[in-house]
């Protein structure tokens, strides 16, 4: 105990030494670090991050229109924008900014609830850090998940721009105009989160409601700049937490007129196409968008004297109750179809030894997702009844359903605990790689069969980079799964290039199982060379952790 004060009690024969700690601002700021990083790693963890990650994506794909297809996502007197770096940053982080106000608030709640829940909040509560260090720890890792968030989200226009844009990416335009947009917008959201959650009767349904009337008063705001000239700004702007109403007094400053279609409008291409600038902010709005996030700490700070600290007599168990996700639901309610797959075990049993591990895995993964037999049974009964242009459209779905299933099987082990039993057995880790390996491709003939069988006689090419394509996968799932003894990183590359694959179809090189009818010879060898090169990282880092 390096800092305390010596508090000296006189009690009639003798004096009692007391020694109380002083945390100085380092103690505090080891604790928050503690606290801050905790935080992080339980949001990351969960699946909903990684799905709100894919999700991000999403969004900002089909916010911004091909000029392709007619549209584009800024239109003025029927002239489109061209796609540089300025448009789609602002752009984008406009459309999505309303967007991210209503979801993001719901991302980042609920996290007291989990605290109550498991008992977790009774050791808070008992401990000796004061309230205004874990809310202020709670804080900082909730606006570093929002911000995880954001930042995925504009890497995939980085990557829409690489797609669809225009050439020369200025990085630094997209981190100025996501930073002054979604850093005043994260301080709000998670302020006002962390507020609700701190008082018993705003932690239900009814701070729910409350948030919703404030996000519809958001949009109020926007009538504010309809008053306004072009250019001008207004103390409105301070309570612009969204960064909408900014956002379009910008573009309008920047476009030199009021009348424009932002979100998606037809266009003449005989006219020629609008340049924005590529310096976006001006001292003043930079100044506005600063006050406000000064002023959304607000509710952080009025959080700090109104938290319950987990008290039984002012926060109820019932208040916290568990939200089950949209496929612990669906598991839930196939769970009866599991019992079909259940004699595959009995013939696991039968069969020679790897083989039969082989297909005891390929029956464990499906029992253990249910969801997953339905979809097994529907997508084989589109395949077989489907003409050829709708044998197609099935494709991605099949391949989506089956990347989406495999990625749980190198890492059951690790979550299990039973690693090291599965490296004792026969062949150790090296032959556990190839049994999962070979279960991957198993479930992969399962699920594309059919539409194998249906395409063999007139489309070769295609069959051999659907083929390709699930072994590249397999191995690469395998690998990276064992590696960092977790799905979500190959889920979420997975994930993200099956969007981009369904959004750029005339691109050869995304065209990686051939669904899109463009996959070329330099296609197949780059799945060929990723296939060999999973192989050899996946059984090297198998051998290396077995020595």
């Amino acid at each position: 105990m390096s800092k305390a004060k010596m508090v000296s009690l006189s009690l009639g024969a003798g004096d009692v030494v007391r020694h109380t700690p002083t945390a100085g601002w380092q103690q505090h700021w080891n604790t928050m670090q503690i606290l801050i990083l905790t935080e992080i790693r339980l949001r990351a963890r969960r699946w909903t991050s990684l799905i709100a990650v894919f999700l991000m994506a999403a969004m900002c794909w089909n916010i911004i229109s091909d000029p392709a297809s007619g549209y584009a996502m800024i239109v003025i007197d029927r002239a489109r924008v061209l796609y540089t770096s300025s448009a789609l940053a602002l752009g984008s982080s406009s459309l999505l900014s309303m967007i991210m106000l209503f979801v993001g608030f719901f991302l980042v709640r609920g996290r007291v609830a989990d605290d109550i829940r498991t008992g977790i909040g009774s050791l808070i509560a008992a401990s000796p850090v004061s309230n205004a260090v874990f809310l202020s720890s709670r804080w900082i890792g909730g606006v570093l998940y929002f911000l995880l968030l954001i930042f995925a989200g504009m890497l995939s226009v980085i990557a829409l721009q690489m797609v669809r844009g225009e050439p020369g990416i200025d990085f630094w335009v997209y981190l100025q105009t996501y930073s002054l947009v979604f850093i005043p917008l994260a301080f709000y959201v998670v302020s006002l989160a962390l507020l609700f959650d701190s008082v018993p009767f705003l932690m239900g349904k009814l701070g729910d409601l409350l948030f919703f009337i404030l996000w519809i008063a958001q949009l109020s705001l926007i009538s504010k700049v309809m008053e306004l000239g072009k250019g001008e700004s207004s103390a409105w702007f301070i309570f612009d937490f969204c960064g909408l109403v900014t956002t379009v007094a910008n573009l309008q400053g920047q476009l030199g007129t009021k009348n424009f279609s932002l979100g998606g409008s037809n266009f003449d291409p005989a006219l020629a196409p609008i340049v924005l600038s590529a310096s976006l902010w001006s001292v003043k709005l930079t100044v506005l968008r600063v006050a406000t996030a000064l002023f959304a700490l607000l509710p952080l700070l009025l959080a700090f004297p109104l938290f319950h600290r987990f008290s039984p007599d002012r926060v109820k168990q019932s208040q916290s109750r568990k939200r089950r996700t949209p496929i612990e639901i669906l598991n839930q309610w196939s769970r009866p179809l599991a019992r079909f797959v259940q004699p595959l075990m009995s013939v696991a049993n039968r069969m020679p030894n790897f083989f039969g591990q082989v297909v005891a895995d390929t029956a464990l993964t499906l029992i253990s997702a249910p969801v997953f037999i339905l979809c097994l049974v529907v997508l084989n009964g589109f395949a077989l009844f489907s003409d050829d242009k709708g044998l197609f459209s099935v494709v991605p779905f099949i391949v989506m359903a089956w990347g989406v299933l495999i990625v749980d099987i190198s890492t059951r082990d690790y979550q299990a605990g039973i690693e090291s039993m599965t490296a004792a057995v026969s062949g150790g880790v090296e032959r556990r790689y190839l049994r999962q390996l070979s279960a991957c491709m198993l479930l992969a003939m399962m699920f594309g069969g059919v539409a194998i069988l249906r395409l063999l006689s007139a489309e070769g090419f295609v069959v051999l980079m659907l083929l390709t394509g699930f072994v590249a996968a397999s191995a690469m799932a395998c690998a990276a799964g064992r590696i960092t003894r977790s799905a979500r990183p190959f889920l979420s590359l997975f994930l993200f290039w099956l969007y981009v694959a369904s959004q750029a179809k005339s691109i050869p090189m995304i065209d990686l199982f051939g669904f899109n009818h463009v996959a070329t010879q330099s296609t197949l060898i780059l799945m060929c060379e990723l296939a060999v090169a999973s192989l050899i990282v996946g059984i090297g880092y198998n051998k290396w952790k077995n020595s």
